[in-house]
């Protein structure tokens, strides 16, 4: 289950909708919280640097589908609503994070 996998890889360990618990969480592991989120912009900056001379759009789209997927369950489930979004992303970028369907 994604519970299960989430609490294994350490990430998302609160329901979102719930502030009281994110504010329980980051009192208890402030420097987890901090850790996390800097695994996450390193994750961001590398892929900005890594797609930067990379003309091919299905390249890009790939390489941001293997992003979401290494950041954890959290993140491949925004990229498995970004492929829902034609307001949102280029149909090529949508038809490769249809590929995190499958990791649902």
């Amino acid at each position: 289950s994604y519970e299960a996998l989430e609490s294994e890889r350490g990430m998302c360990k609160v329901n979102p909708r719930s502030p009281r618990r994110i504010a329980d969480v980051v009192r208890q592991d402030p420097l987890g919280v901090v850790r996390r989120a800097g695994v996450i912009t390193n994750q961001a900056v590398r892929l900005a640097i890594a797609t930067r001379d990379v003309e091919d759009e299905r390249t890009k789209a790939a390489m941001l589908r293997d992003a979401l997927a290494q950041l954890g369950p959290c993140f491949v489930k925004v990229g498995q609503a970004l492929a829902n979004r034609p307001d949102v992303l280029p149909p090529v970028a949508m038809e490769e994070l249809t590929r995190l369907m499958d990791q649902a």
